[in-house]
């Protein structure tokens, strides 16, 4: 592609949904040259569709985090309300009856932490791939919002310990295999 202002053009037109006619079109190429970029960009518009997706997520406060704190910001003025107000100018059962709501919106978002966290002990039993498979749970995860990005950058920080101390164990392993192959052999004394 001839210049970065036309990719980053062409990737947010191909993200919006245009097709290759209308882009060729209003960018002056050839149907055969977006067909080509098509392919060339696709992890970029890929990318780019997935941005624009989680700022609507968080525009609108559709991750999980976002929702929890949004119900538990209206749960407490429901209760800032009921203890200030005048229980004969708002009826009673009609404040009771949105705490309640709010409080059930409130428990359906919790996540009980066994299922937040890595899955039992099979990380610090299992192979460097599962340690690898446990990083892309976190990842989908934190793009579904259903964890927070501290509580992911410190489950991050865990995986990648036990990511290294398994990649040492396995290193310590075979420099002891190969100093006893060298001592069958004579070599190492």
């Amino acid at each position: 592609m001839k210049s970065t202002t036309k990719q980053r053009e062409f990737i947010r037109l191909k993200a919006e949904g245009k097709s290759n006619a209308q882009i060729a079109r209003q960018l002056h190429i050839s149907e055969s040259t977006a067909s080509r970029y098509t392919k060339l960009l696709a992890d970029k518009i890929s990318s780019y569709k997935a941005e624009q997706l989680q700022e609507l997520y968080d525009a609108y406060y559709m991750t999980r985090a976002a929702r929890i704190r949004r119900l538990g910001e209206t749960l407490n003025q429901v209760d800032q309300a009921i203890s200030t107000s005048d229980l004969s100018l708002v009826p009673t059962e009609k404040l009771l009856d949105l705490k309640l709501k709010y409080a059930q919106a409130l428990k359906n978002e919790h996540i009980p932490l066994g299922d937040a966290v890595i899955d039992g002990d099979k990380a610090f039993e299992g192979s460097a791939k599962d340690i690898l498979g446990q990083m892309n749970c976190l990842l989908h995860r934190l793009r579904e919002g259903s964890i927070s990005l501290d509580n992911a950058a410190m489950e991050a920080k865990i995986l990648d310990v036990l990511l290294k101390g398994w990649e040492l164990v396995a290193l310590e392993d075979r420099m002891s295999q190969l100093e006893q192959a060298l001592k069958d052999k004579g070599r190492i004394v």
